[in-house]
């Protein structure tokens, strides 16, 4: 799924996903009203590409939201296809929306798959697989079944002043070579990437995190302050 934000009143315009996990992708909207009410949504995955592409260019930021892994082809990593579950058309779709965000400088914010998409567009890389590659790591997903997995919980300390917080976590991958666009913001204290921001200039605005903010506590800093940050861009 992936949302364009367009400063709006009245009722979001929202249209239905096919995504995996499709009852919970109404979240990302509410999380984000509920910090500014006058945005509008509008969800691009079942637009024909040439429609939804019109529709983002017309919109004030864009939202890449969590998902299927990114092709390991697109960061080198053609021999572990099957370490990843993937969507090549959600792939190629997000690259074409991260193109126009770039020629329009429209913020971004990616949240767990869309750090990952936007890592990689930029020319980093990720690691394929958290329990293979990081020794002594997280468990940073439930490795029940699918339709029935539930977020974890572990701790990540910030980058610039070292606090600590608490953040859900539902993912095998991660963010291993940052793209030079990017500073880190935030780690858990196994090593893993859980925050970076790009400030802007040359590129625009663009916050990425890890952890799922919309199925946090709204209250909790690290849900509702990366809603007002992303939307004090727009």
């Amino acid at each position: 799924m992936t949302l364009a934000i367009s400063k709006g009143i009245g009722s979001p315009r929202l249209r239905s996903t096919s995504s995996a996990g499709q009852a919970r992708y109404h979240l990302y909207a509410e999380w984000l009203q509920a910090v500014r009410p006058d945005i509008e949504c509008v969800e691009l995955s079942q637009l024909p590409l040439a429609e939804a592409l019109d529709e983002l260019a017309r919109c004030d930021g864009l939202l890449l939201t969590g998902g299927k892994d990114v092709h390991p082809n697109r960061y080198q990593q053609n021999g572990r296809l099957r370490e990843c579950s993937i969507d090549e058309e959600r792939d190629a779709r997000e690259w074409e929306y991260l193109n126009v965000a770039m020629e329009k400088q429209m913020p971004v914010l990616g949240i767990c798959r869309g750090m990952q998409v936007m890592n990689v567009y930029f020319g980093g890389t990720l690691v394929v697989d958290i329990p293979s590659d990081i020794a002594g790591a997280y468990a940073h997903r439930d490795i029940g079944e699918p339709e029935a997995r539930q977020d974890l919980w572990h701790f990540i300390h910030t980058s610039d002043t070292g606090e600590e917080g608490r953040v859900n976590s539902s993912h095998h991958q991660a963010v291993q070579t940052m793209a030079k666009p990017f500073r880190l913001m935030a780690q858990a204290p196994d090593g893993v990437i859980e925050a970076m921001e790009s400030r802007g200039a040359p590129t625009p605005p663009m916050l990425a995190v890890q952890w799922h903010p919309e199925r946090m506590p709204y209250e909790d800093s690290l849900s509702r302050g990366i809603a007002e940050k992303f939307l004090a861009y727009i």
